[in-house]
């Protein structure tokens, strides 16, 4: 969450909107945790699998 808001304070502009600012914020936060869910996914699986659950 704070690369995001780190992210979206240093690109922003000076006049843009705070709904502008929350809606492009939940969206790179929802596009980023697919980035840190999908591995842990995969591994949580693979542990699973190989320890004969």
């Amino acid at each position: 969450m704070g690369m995001v808001i780190l992210t979206l304070k240093y690109f922003a502009g000076p006049e843009v909107p705070i709904y502008v600012l929350f809606t492009v914020g939940y969206t790179w936060f929802c596009s980023f945790s697919i980035i840190i869910l999908v591995p842990a996914d995969i591994w949580t699986g693979c542990g699973a699998y190989y320890s004969g659950l």
